[in-house]
């Protein structure tokens, strides 16, 4: 079984693409109008790489949630010490949505549920 291993290589590139996207959209520029305007705008190019960085954080988020809630199973399992009240809040509200993790699965729907959560 390979547990979360997967889960990280996902949310390790999405954290790396996140570094690149954060690249300031400003620091080039086209000219246009045959030179004689040198400044353009880009606006619009850093607004999309904003978008992408936010969908990829709650991707990245979703993940941590769920490794977290998974880690949180375990140690109850070997009775190391009790969660507290909001992580025993977090993990009811979660396990409707992520099952015992006892062997490999596919987890892209599981990941999409838990990102969606904080869009209730």
């Amino acid at each position: 079984m390979s547990g979360a291993m997967l889960l990280q290589y996902v949310a390790a590139s999405l954290v790396s693409q996140n570094k690149v996207l954060c690249h300031p959209g400003v620091v080039d520029s086209i000219p246009t109008s045959e030179n004689i305007e040198d400044h353009v705008s880009m606006t619009p190019v850093s607004a999309n790489k904003c978008l992408e960085v936010i969908n990829n954080t709650e991707y990245t988020l979703a993940i941590e949630l769920w490794c977290s809630v998974v880690a949180l199973r375990l140690r109850q399992k070997k009775q190391e010490g009790k969660p507290s009240s909001i992580a025993k809040r977090i993990e009811t509200i979660v396990s409707k949505i992520v099952p015992e993790f006892s062997e490999d699965r596919v987890l892209y729907d599981e990941i999409e549920e838990l990102r969606a959560i904080n869009k209730l």
